[in-house]
């Protein structure tokens, strides 16, 4: 039950969210459904915790995270895991609440879920996941969550360092603004933690340069540079820049023969925006276009390469899985001195970090955000940020020069890696859930009520809707068997019954609830009174079988005069 939650014990997770994408085509070509799916896998892997129960929003995403899971995990792996649906969250949290609810991005479920928590009165502690945090819906997310009424033991784990930072200025920013604009005052957000994404096992596996590069048909002694993320200047960076800055290169014999491999995921108009820029600047023959990959083949591309590029521009970037897979695979990084990527590369040491200069003026676009579209933004936001393409030139130059070089970088960046195994990341998130629910319990009191107010993100469907329908039932309401639904009962007709239902009713509530109205006429409260001391249940769950009943037709109601 609610109180009875023992600190001794392992958690018990829950999530709403299932950690995967809705658009399969995505899945495996973004970094936020790929980190999920990753982080996903480790828990069940190397997780020490109880048990772990998914509410899945109907019954095909159900039926999807079951196959995902167990190609993740196996059967071994998924013995922990419970699934339920999303439309029966009221009734699990009240009777059997997990002690952390975890969400894959802190965005979207995890405001409703401090809401809902708090209404229930309940010792349960929520986290999410911090990704991409720009443009204007996600500032209205940060009040949201302000709004929802976070306590101390929630917690926003941030990825990096430069997340962290990002959202302490936001939240303090929203609340000085509303101190100032309407002298209201909006409770602390949760705590901010600092846990990085990480790597499996798979992602240190290394290949073999030569027998890579014969696979690929790159020639041996070509000096390979490889880049490796979403084909977009909308949604990660301007290949431009990069591009005009590898033909001057070449053009004033600054390079060896060399190969450049543009690799990552992107719809065909974005890829062919790539090809028509190559083809402008004369370098059909050295740079290689390789959209959409397998795993197997992003490895392979790994395995033969030099260098790994990855000059991002654009501020939806907190964090880069790709640059701690080119550590893993002992490539030295090249990189932006931008966001995340600071945190992940030792200048100097592990490759080079490229100054990177936005501009003085940062208008209309930051006037215009939530007017245009978000991608339309962060492009023309990304066009106001420079980076130093001599000290990129500097950097190429220098490893394409230096064999030795890169070797002593590429071993000190597989080290370094090793540091985002998930097998060191995930006892940071027990450590964590640990130390949420043992401040729940402390700050656990027996008289906690939930709050008089009314909740702010949730509409009151009554006082919203109240008058769509012709009327409403009220307790004192008599409800009778009808003509029709009498008739149905003689007939053992059974009427058409949802998959998304199966889970919130019951044939054995149902029969007891017919078997009563055979005999007569009972109020709604009546009803419903004898059927939860029957079967020992909630008011919403007699209520479910009501209502279906009513839906079908075998229920007429009698209105009680006003």
């Amino acid at each position: 039950m609610a109180g009875s939650f023992d600190p001794g014990k392992p958690l018990r997770l829950g999530s709403v969210d299932t950690f995967l994408m809705e658009d399969a085509f995505w899945q495996d070509k973004m970094g936020k459904p790929v980190a999920n799916r990753d982080f996903l896998r480790a828990l069940l892997q190397y997780g020490s915790f109880e048990s772990f129960r998914f509410h899945c929003s109907d019954e095909r995403h159900m039926a999807r995270l079951r196959e995902e899971l167990e190609q993740l995990a196996g059967a071994d792996g998924c013995r922990r895991v419970k699934l339920s649906l999303q439309a029966d969250l009221l009734r699990s949290l009240g009777e059997d609440p997990e002690e952390i609810l975890h969400q894959g991005d802190f965005t979207y479920h995890m405001p409703h879920l401090m809401e809902l928590r708090n209404r229930l009165a309940l010792p349960v502690c929520v986290s999410g996941v911090t990704h991409s945090l720009d443009g204007a819906w996600m500032q209205t997310r940060f009040i949201q969550l302000l709004l929802a009424g976070p306590k101390p033991f929630d917690s926003i784990v941030c990825t990096s360092d430069c997340a962290k930072r990002l959202l302490e200025e936001a939240f303090q920013s929203i609340r000085d603004g509303f101190a100032i604009s309407f002298g209201a005052s909006l409770p602390a957000p949760p705590r901010l933690a600092r846990i990085p994404l990480g790597l499996s096992e798979e992602a240190f596996e290394t290949s073999d340069r030569g027998r890579c590069r014969l696979e690929l048909g790159i020639p041996a002694g070509h000096f390979v540079m490889l880049s490796l993320a979403r084909f977009s200047p909308r949604h990660k960076m301007d290949l431009a820049p990069i591009l005009e800055t590898v033909q001057w290169l070449k053009a004033g014999g600054h390079l060896p023969s060399f190969t450049l491999v543009l690799a990552g995921s992107g719809r065909e108009p974005d890829l062919d925006l790539v090809r028509e820029m190559v083809s402008i600047l004369d370098l059909r023959q050295e740079v290689r276009i390789e959209g959409n990959i397998s795993r197997e083949r992003k490895m392979a591309l790994f395995g033969a390469a030099d260098v790994f590029l990855s000059p991002v521009d654009n501020y939806q970037e907190t964090f880069g899985v790709t640059i701690i897979e080119a550590m893993s695979q002992g490539l030295p990084v090249v990189a932006s001195d931008f966001s995340g990527y600071r945190e992940l590369v030792a200048h100097g040491r592990t490759g080079f970090l490229i100054p990177a200069t936005a501009s003085e003026s940062g208008t209309p676009w930051n006037a215009l955000m939530g007017l245009l579209d978000a991608s339309s933004v962060r492009f023309h936001q990304a066009q106001k940020i420079s980076l130093d393409l001599q000290a990129l030139s500097q950097a190429i130059t220098a490893l394409a020069a230096n064999p030795r070089l890169r070797m002593e970088m590429g071993l000190r960046a597989r080290a370094r890696s090793l540091r985002y195994h998930w097998k060191a990341i995930i006892p940071l998130y027990e450590d964590l859930w640990t130390e949420q629910r043992e401040r729940s319990l402390r700050e656990r009191r027996p008289d906690m009520q939930p709050p008089a107010a009314a909740p702010l993100l949730i509409p009151s469907q009554e006082r919203l809707f109240g008058h769509f329908p012709t009327r409403r039932l009220r307790e004192s309401d008599t409800l009778r068997l009808s003509p029709y639904g009498r008739v149905r009962c003689r007939e053992g007709f059974r009427p058409i019954l949802y998959e998304d239902l199966r889970p919130l009713l019951d044939d054995h509530r149902r029969e007891f609830l017919l078997r009563l109205l055979h005999e007569r006429d009972w109020t709604l409260k009546e009803i419903v009174e004898a059927a939860r001391s029957e079967f020992s249940c909630s008011k919403d769950a007699v209520m479910h079988e009501l209502d279906w009943l009513m839906k079908h037709g075998y229920l007429s109601c009698i209105e009680t005069a006003s």
